[in-house]
């Protein structure tokens, strides 16, 4: 995805991707870029991600996140969110709304 793309989807600014790409892959992330008309930006493989650790409040605003999403996804994705709202201690699966 090229820069302006990116930007309008997130709604930020050209500079503002530009930092966050810099920041990424000054934690090690690595993102590649390619020019010209069909460049853009690509998240690798590879980076290994720090444990995930929430507080209470953030494990609780995951969970809510998750389950509130999960309509949202029409089925494509609802292993996964089953999956992440088992670690985040949610409790039952995601609901069958995420079915599609």
């Amino acid at each position: 995805m090229d820069r302006p793309e990116l930007a309008g989807r997130l709604d930020v600014s050209t500079r503002t991707v530009r930092n966050d790409v810099e920041r990424l892959r000054a934690l090690g992330y690595p993102v590649h870029a390619t020019r010209g008309a069909v460049g853009g930006y690509r998240l690798g493989a590879g980076a290994a991600l720090p444990p995930l650790l929430l507080d209470d409040e953030e494990a609780v605003a995951v969970a809510v996140g998750l389950r509130s999403g999960a309509s949202g996804f029409g089925g494509r994705h609802r292993g996964v969110l089953a999956a992440c709202a088992g670690q985040a201690g949610t409790g039952p699966p995601v609901p069958a709304a995420a079915t599609g």
